[in-house]
């Protein structure tokens, strides 16, 4: 098995990390990680390690991170599998790729020893995945860096408007009907500088995406449109809920 950590976005974009088998990996800043990130909202490691065909991986940084867009505590091991994004800051996303050794090498034999265009590969099916996580100015909302507050207001009056007038369409089929509410609500107490009160809020929020969209080996039938639209408030309240987490916590001791 070839297992390869890919970072697809953020400072440390292209950066990657193929696992050995024989010892646990650590990622994180700082000389005594095997892969070294220059992400400066990092804090602590990513441990990780590849056995009988499964990648555990143990949050050991400060904060809540998510993987495969799900909420993964500081302190907990999870595993994790092919294809699966873990974002452990708002700016940094990897995504996990566990290959077949010999196909990989049969590949490359047969491509004359073109390990690079291999290696571009891999990166290209990282941003299709990715897309499906991320915003941008000029595509869906969900990857656009939101590092200022009017960078979050505009993302947050776009998926606004889009959650009215999916519901004011037929093809809305009566889902999440509660997520405009919760989600103004959470941006108010944002707003209002109240970051506990908004994180329960956005956490809500999340909790009706994942009731609408399903799991990923059972997602709801929902037509396409409405799908990723969910998607791309998951993925603004997933960076909500990374940001918010440090205050949040600091405020209920």
């Amino acid at each position: 098995m070839a297992v390869r950590i890919l970072i697809e976005k953020g400072p440390d974009q292209g950066k990657a990390l193929e696992l050995d088998a024989r010892a646990e990996m650590r990622i994180g800043r700082g000389p005594g990680n095997h892969l070294m990130v220059q992400d400066p909202t990092w804090q602590g490691a990513l441990r990780v390690s590849f056995s009988q065909g499964v990648c555990k991986v143990t949050n050991q940084t400060t904060t809540t991170i998510y993987l495969g867009g799900k909420v993964f505590p500081p302190g907990e091991q999870r595993a994790w599998f092919h294809g699966e994004s873990l974002q452990p800051t708002a700016q940094s996303l990897l995504v996990l790729y566990v290959e077949d050794a010999a196909r990989v090498a049969g590949e490359a034999k047969r491509g004359g020893g073109s390990r690079k265009a291999m290696q571009l590969t891999v990166i290209f099916l990282c941003v299709l995945v990715a897309g499906l996580l991320s915003i941008s100015p000029t595509a869906p909302p969900g990857t656009e860096e939101l590092r200022t507050p009017e960078q979050k207001r505009r993302a947050y009056q776009r998926l606004e408007t889009q959650l009215q007038e999916m519901q004011e369409r037929a093809d809305g089929t009566g889902m999440a009907k509660r997520v405009p509410i919760l989600l103004r609500e959470a941006r108010f107490e944002q707003v209002r500088a109240h970051p506990a009160q908004a994180f329960k809020l956005y956490h809500r929020v999340r909790e009706e995406m994942e009731m609408d969209l399903g799991t990923p080996e059972q997602p709801r039938a929902l037509p396409d449109e409405v799908a990723e639209l969910l998607r791309r408030v998951r993925n603004y309240v997933n960076q909500q809920l990374i940001e918010l987490g440090p205050e949040a916590r600091k405020q209920s001791v």
